[in-house]
Order: C-alpha cells, then structure tokens, then sequence
C-alpha cells in the first residue's frame, strides 16, 4: 500500500522578472521530488494559487524544502498509472 502525504512545504516560483518564495500544503501519494512531474492536480492547483487564471507568462516552480511531513492515509493504487 502507497502512503498519502500531507506536506507543507516551501516553494520558490518566478513571475516576470522577480523571484518569490511561499509556503503551501501538498497531499499526494508521490515522492517529493516527483510531485510537480507527476501529481497535475497538485501541480495545477499551485499555479493557480500562484499565478492565478490569466496570467499568460512561463510558469515555473519547484519545491525547496518540506517544512512538515504527515502520513494521513494508503492508497492501493499503482504511482505511475
């Protein structure tokens, strides 16, 4: 059985020209370093809290550090499918 994680973490993302670093909660069953790869419902919900809905520039992100780790449950299903 996979562990679903609720992870608090601190992610740094670009807006135009400036750099600015968040915190924000993740729940996924995918190791960190594969979540903004893999988990697209993580990943679109943080773009938009990020960016919002129009903003029309690159959108860039990645996790710099887990602040606070929880295992909240087990999924059965495969990661990768």
């Amino acid at each position: 059985m996979i562990p679903i994680h609720h992870m608090e973490v601190l992610v740094s993302y670009k807006k135009g020209k400036h750099k600015f670093k968040k915190q924000a909660w993740i729940v996924t069953k995918y190791p960190i370093h594969e979540v903004l790869i893999y988990d697209s419902k993580t990943k679109d919900r943080l773009e938009e809290e990020f960016y919002g809905k129009t903003y029309k520039g690159e959108k860039s992100m990645i996790i710099l550090e887990v602040l606070e780790d929880k295992i909240v449950g087990h999924g059965i299903e495969n990661l990768y499918e």
